[in-house]
């Protein structure tokens, strides 16, 4: 299937950026670089970091935040990012799934995986 990578807004207390993002469907968590996070005021949760397990079985503890981010239309606000040393954003799994989004690997593109509905400003949801 190779890289996926998709079109995104990510947005802070600071502003917002469109960028693309590696999907990585063996990530559990969305991880933005420091500068990224820095820049657009991405909301650093004091005393909060989670340990993560690195494909080659290291481990690493990285700082855990709070930002917005929107994909073909659907927004999560509030969306949990750590703040880790990639050299480009990677979007994990439990942002695809917020969002009610997942890789088709017949066409390697990220797709809704369920229907949803915009509740609010504020919140949005998937339709059950």
């Amino acid at each position: 299937m190779g890289h996926v990578y998709v079109d995104s807004i990510i947005e802070g207390k600071d502003g917002a950026t469109k960028l693309k993002m590696f999907v990585d469907t063996g990530s559990t968590f969305t991880l933005l670089p420091q500068a990224l996070a820095d820049d657009l005021g991405i909301m650093l949760l004091p005393g909060r970091k989670q340990t993560i397990e690195l494909a080659d079985g290291t481990r690493k503890e990285y700082p855990v935040a709070i930002g917005d981010i929107e994909i073909l239309g659907r927004k999560s606000i509030g969306e949990r990012f750590l703040v880790a040393e990639v050299g480009e954003p990677v979007l994990g799994v439990l942002a695809l799934a917020a969002l009610g989004l997942a890789v088709d690997p017949t066409s390697g593109k990220v797709k809704p995986s369920r229907t949803w509905q915009a509740r609010g400003p504020w919140e949005a949801r998937p339709i059950a």
